[in-house]
């Protein structure tokens, strides 16, 4: 959220992948709200969908989505020569793709303090945190076949649009009831 919406205006800054996937954000009572937890169970939280969602979209993947977006931007000028503006892309996408991925680090040091007049549920957030990782997870998956697409931005628009909509409708209570939480992060990283 603090990071939850960091993650999708920077496709988020970069996840560690983690040697075991989990399939569960978290093992914390579902119907407490993130304000009612202690702070320790605040941190743990924060840990575990940060865990959850490096696991769900590695570091990789984020890059994938960060250089698909920058190689996307290359547009066809006047639309004359598509071919030369997708090798372009491809030269960016590729360019972009040999720098090394930037290690993420958690910033959950101040989520317990940022959460704690928060009363959204932590099965809300949970479902938040799913629907992000998914639509990131759909980003990734199409990242590659950016450049094809050069010339017709509305169509990947598009289909970004449809990717972020259900985590937009899963987040949206979630950020209404605790706005500090979606605040853009120092750290880039992304957490609920």
């Amino acid at each position: 959220m603090h990071h939850l919406g960091a993650a999708i205006a920077l496709a988020l800054a970069s996840a560690v992948q983690l040697a075991a996937c989990s399939s569960r954000v978290t093992t914390l009572d579902p119907d407490k709200t993130l304000s009612s937890l202690s702070v320790e169970e605040r941190r743990q939280y924060c840990e575990d969908q940060f865990q959850y969602l490096s696991s769900r979209v590695p570091g990789s993947a984020l890059q994938k989505i960060h250089c698909a977006n920058t190689a996307g931007a290359i547009g066809t000028g006047d639309g004359s020569d598509t071919a030369r503006a997708r090798s372009a892309c491809q030269q960016a996408y590729q360019a972009c793709l040999s720098v090394p991925a930037q290690e993420p680090q958690s910033s959950c040091e101040t989520f317990p303090a940022e959460a704690q007049d928060c009363p959204a549920r932590v099965g809300e957030a949970t479902k938040c945190t799913e629907a992000q990782a998914d639509a990131l997870a759909k980003q990734a998956s199409r990242a590659d076949d950016v450049c094809k697409d050069v010339g017709r931005q509305a169509q990947r628009e598009q289909a970004q649009g449809q990717d972020r909509s259900a985590a937009i409708q899963d987040c949206a209570r979630v950020q209404l009831l605790c706005p500090k939480l979606f605040s853009e992060p120092a750290t880039g990283t992304a957490r609920p």
